[in-house]
C-alpha cells in the first residue's frame, strides 16, 4: 500500500512540476510577444511623421506614402500573429521604399527631422530584432517542452498547442525594387 501512495505522490509532484514549468514557458512566450508588440507600436508611431516630412519634398510619390499609411492601419487591427506578420512585412518594405526614394531628393536626405526619424527607426529596428530573437527562443523552448514526455501529457490536459514563430517572409529577404 505504501508503494501505491509513493507512486501516487511522485506522479502528483511530477504533474505539479511540469504544470508550473509549462506555465512559466507560456508566460515567457507572452512576454516575448509583448516586447515585439511594443517595438512594432513604436515603429508604427513614427510612420505618420515620416510620411508627412517625406511627402513635403516628394509630391509625386503619394502612392508609396499612402500605401504605408494603409499598412499601418492594417497592422494596428491585425487579429493574429500571421496577419500582423504579413502587415509588418509590408510596412518594412514600404519604409525601405520611402528611404530609397529619399536618396533621389538631397534636400529630404539632409532634412534634420527626416534624419532623426531615420535614426530612431534604426534603433527601433535593432530593438525589434532583439525582441524577435527573445520571442522565438521562448517559442522554441515552449514547443520543445510540450512535445516531450511527460510534459506532453500535462500540455494536452492544459490545451496547449505549438506556438508560431515570428519569421520574416520571402519578400523581406529580397532587395527592394524602386522605380524612380
Amino acid at each position: 500500500m505504501i508503494y501505491v501512495w509513493s507512486v501516487f505522490i511522485a506522479l502528483l509532484l511530477l504533474f505539479i512540476y511540469d504544470y508550473n514549468k509549462l506555465i512559466k514557458l507560456n508566460q515567457q512566450v507572452n512576454e516575448g510577444w509583448s516586447g515585439i508588440d511594443v517595438q512594432l507600436k513604436r515603429r508604427r508611431d513614427l510612420i505618420p511623421e515620416l510620411v508627412k516630412i517625406a511627402s513635403f519634398y516628394t509630391k509625386h510619390e503619394k502612392e508609396t506614402f499612402s500605401r504605408v499609411a494603409e499598412l499601418r492601419t492594417a497592422a494596428e487591427h491585425a487579429e493574429d500573429i500571421k496577419a500582423l506578420t504579413s502587415a509588418e512585412t509590408e510596412i518594412t518594405t514600404g519604409l525601405q521604399k520611402i528611404f530609397a526614394v529619399a536618396e533621389a531628393y538631397p534636400e529630404l536626405k539632409s532634412d534634420q527631422q527626416f534624419v532623426k526619424l531615420q535614426d530612431n527607426l534604426a534603433i527601433i529596428e535593432k530593438d525589434l530584432s532583439f525582441a524577435r530573437r527573445y520571442y522565438n527562443a521562448s517559442v522554441r523552448n515552449f514547443n520543445i517542452a510540450i512535445c516531450m514526455f511527460p510534459e506532453l501529457i500535462v500540455a494536452n490536459a492544459m490545451g496547449y498547442t505549438e506556438k508560431s514563430f515570428f519569421e520574416i517572409t520571402p519578400e523581406e529577404r529580397e532587395n527592394v525594387k524602386v522605380n524612380l
